[in-house]
């Protein structure tokens, strides 16, 4: 069994925060975001503590209950498999946009939705993450340096992509055939996770992001303070701190090798495309030639694994 944690500690020695603002106010429940933790060390060791976010689009509601669909079912398979890391963050993210683009064939073209789905999952002083769609991921070392994942891309710069955008790096619903981001790097004491809605990162640049998680000031505070510009979603783990804690940076220690190879892909029937929406969520895509290099073969990791439920969804208010 998988438990769900808002704000505190887990079992597993992390500190986690996890809220929306919108309209302004403060939501400390989003139905939005997913905190899996595993049920016990040994599957721990295996495959780790799931965290996701879906970014929803900035125009309209998502229904609750599709939220719990694609949440359950990214929880459900990536604990139900057996293999890599990797490998069951893709089958995961394939799943989830699957049972979202029959959801969208049911629907006219105007009211289709078209998502971000981000995740990470934390394993023995690791991170991999996994991104199909609109996706922000930043890693706030320590020593007070802000790593984003991916670097650049236009979905980090505006909120409504042209159609040729959409179409070279879709969002989750818009396509049958679909292939995720991965990429993977050291956890360290000290350091803080964070997935957010892209939107965070068109208002505040990645050192002044750094500086806000690393500060003393209560962590609503500090982030309301950018909410009276737009929405967005934040979800932060920290290793062996509570926000603004200061703890010393343990002497470097080998880094994990970034793999090359991408992911082989099994090709999948012929595609069917649900129509673009005006307005679709913006999305990260690397350009930078370290963070291309930084996919992850599904064939480096690990043992198998035992099957686990779905985490209840929790209440919340971003509707």
């Amino acid at each position: 069994m998988l438990r769900s944690s808002k704000k505190g500690r887990t079992e597993s020695g992390l500190w986690v925060e996890q809220f929306c603002f919108q309209g302004g106010s403060w939501r400390p429940a989003p139905v939005n975001i997913r905190v899996a933790q595993a049920a016990s060390r040994r599957i721990r060791k295996s495959r780790g503590d799931l965290y996701v976010l879906i970014e929803p689009p900035s125009d309209r509601q998502v229904p609750r209950e599709l939220y719990e669909e694609l949440l359950n079912k990214i929880t459900d398979v990536y604990y139900s498999l057996t293999g890599s890391v990797t490998r069951g963050l893709r089958q995961a993210l394939l799943a989830a946009n699957e049972a979202l683009f029959e959801w969208n064939l049911r629907l006219d073209s105007e009211h289709r939705l078209l998502l971000g789905l981000n995740c990470a999952v934390l394993r023995e002083g690791e991170i991999f993450f996994a991104q199909l769609g609109p996706a922000l991921s930043v890693l706030v070392r320590s020593g007070g340096e802000a790593v984003r994942y991916p670097q650049s891309s236009i979905w980090l710069q505006s909120a409504h992509p042209s159609a040729f955008d959409l179409d070279r790096d879709p969002p989750a619903g818009l396509r049958r055939e679909l292939e995720p981001n991965f990429f993977r790097v050291n956890f360290e004491p000290g350091d803080v996770l964070l997935l957010a809605s892209t939107s965070l990162a068109r208002l505040i640049a990645d050192p002044e992001l750094a500086a806000l998680v690393a500060q003393g000031e209560d962590i609503q505070q500090s982030f309301g303070k950018l909410a009276q510009q737009e929405d967005f979603c934040v979800l932060l783990v920290g290793w062996s701190r509570a926000p603004g804690q200061q703890v010393a940076r343990p002497a470097p220690e080998k880094k994990v090798q970034q793999a090359t190879e991408p992911l082989s892909v099994q090709k999948e029937p012929e595609e069917r495309t649900v129509p673009s929406s005006e307005s679709v969520l913006a999305r990260s895509e690397s350009t930078e030639e370290e963070i291309l290099s930084a996919k992850i073969s599904p064939e480096e990791e690990e043992p198998a694994f035992e099957s686990s439920e779905a985490v209840p969804e929790e209440k919340g208010a971003w509707v």
